[in-house]
């Protein structure tokens, strides 16, 4: 991808401190855009991502918030939208680590905290964006989801699983509603990828996993000039 592609854009990426979020937040400023790195508890490597992209002549900041609170959201693309003055993209990365638990061991808690980042972290990090997006009619919202969701899913994720599902449903009806809008809503499913999210699982999942530099780029993908049309 030529790096004009993203150049003017503002790209606002969720639990982008580290891991697969860390590397589409490099990507992104490596093809020309201006990042928003959100990040909850890892102030310091945040700090450290925006430092890397400044060193190579990018323009990224640092945005702390927790996506599962809605005014904390609301409160970050605000500050998002007056340091930039404009959200080009959203991608929703933000997860929780997974644990290999069959269903008949697992908690609500365990289950619920896989709801609330993937599913109600989206939901309000698309409300909060969408306006200014349907206003200029023109914005990418890209969710993280994953291959569990295509086939027989594995056993054991079934928490992670089911978040997953949700966040398919959501993108797709959401990509419907938005049609004709300028908005475009795409799902990137990329299997295992080698992040700290998957320390807690069998080794076979570490075995097949990609590497972060690799998804991000199939991410930014969706986010050219040609295929959004600015």
């Amino acid at each position: 991808m030529d790096m004009k592609n993203l150049d003017g854009k503002v790209v606002l990426i969720t639990g982008a401190s580290r891991g697969l979020g860390k590397a589409i937040a490099l990507a992104s400023a490596r093809h020309g855009a201006r990042v928003a790195i959100n990040y909850l508890k890892n102030g310091i490597e945040a700090e450290k991502v925006e430092k890397e992209i400044q060193k190579f002549g990018g323009e990224a900041l640092t945005f702390k918030a927790d996506v599962t609170k809605a005014e904390e959201v609301r409160e970050m693309v605000e500050a998002v939208l007056n340091k930039f003055g404009r959200i080009d993209a959203l991608i929703n990365n933000a997860g929780v680590s997974i644990d290999y638990k069959r269903f008949a061991d697992l908690g609500w808690d365990d289950f619920e905290r896989h709801l609330e980042v993937q599913i109600h972290g989206a939901y309000n990090a698309i409300k909060a964006v969408l306006p200014f997006m349907l206003e200029k009619r023109s914005g990418d919202i890209i969710n993280i989801a994953s291959d569990v969701t295509v086939g027989a899913p594995p056993s054991g994720l079934s928490g992670y699983i089911s978040a997953k599902y949700g966040l398919v449903g959501l993108s797709r009806a959401l990509a419907s509603e938005l049609s004709g809008k300028g908005i475009r809503v795409n799902i990137v499913s990329p299997g295992s990828v080698n992040t700290d999210l998957i320390k807690n699982l069998p080794s076979i999942y570490k075995t097949m996993a990609r590497e972060p530099e690799e998804v991000a780029e199939e991410v930014l993908s969706f986010l050219s000039n040609e295929l959004s049309g600015s």
